[in-house]
């Protein structure tokens, strides 16, 4: 029963994934997102990483948002792994103010191999803090389920993400990437993938086509 259900998520990732399920193609404005993630520290099952992620919308032109993070993971089993996280955010606003946000993080993630590919669900709680704005606390959940492909130091992928926010107590983003990992060596990898991002306001929806690159690095 288990395999029926992740045979249905992986038919329904690759039919979001084609330019026929979505309007985002209508659209003439693309985004791009860099991170680059710096393994800093590991001790036994701990694992301490830095990263910063950067978001130019636009068509690449201006940037809006940029986020440093600092990551604590723990490997609970060669399957399960735990991580409290803590991001420090500032993202552009109307009239090109700055907003500034502080974002703690708890998550569960998973890595389970079922048959040629490995299904990696990944539970998230975030709690949005931000200055200057009483009363503009809000928790965040975003379940994310990846279907990985490994061949050799390639590693294909597709992955759904969902955000339900509270308040208003609704879902209001939905993210949707198709990529590639390589990784040369156990200490760098590199990530390629494409993805739409469906953001809500009041009852309307806009897409956002996205183009994302990372880096990762062990020391």
């Amino acid at each position: 029963m288990w395999r029926q259900h992740a045979l249905r998520w992986t038919v329904g990732l690759l039919a979001l994934s084609t330019p026929s399920a979505t309007p985002a193609w209508a659209r003439d404005d693309w985004e791009l997102w860099q991170d680059e993630e710096v393994r800093v520290f590991t001790s036994g099952p701990y694992q301490a990483s830095v990263s910063q992620t950067t978001k130019y919308r636009d068509d690449f032109s201006d940037i809006y948002f940029v986020q440093g993070k600092l990551v604590n993971r723990w490997s609970l089993s060669t399957s399960l792994a735990a991580a409290a996280n803590y991001s420090y955010i500032q993202q552009k606003r109307t009239g090109n103010h700055w907003r500034e946000e502080h974002r703690p993080e708890f998550e569960l993630s998973g890595k389970f191999p079922w048959g040629l590919v490995r299904l990696e669900p990944r539970a998230r709680g975030e709690l949005r803090w931000i200055e200057g704005s009483a009363g503009e606390e809000e928790w965040r959940l975003r379940p994310r389920l990846q279907i990985a492909y490994p061949s050799g130091a390639l590693t294909f992928f597709a992955n759904d993400e969902l955000f339900y926010s509270t308040p208003p107590d609704a879902w209001d983003q939905h993210r949707v990437f198709v990529g590639v990992t390589w990784a040369p060596h156990t200490r760098v990898s590199g990530t390629a993938a494409w993805g739409i991002q469906s953001v809500r306001t009041g009852t309307d929806w806009e897409d956002r086509q996205v183009l994302s690159l990372s880096l990762k690095l062990t020391f």
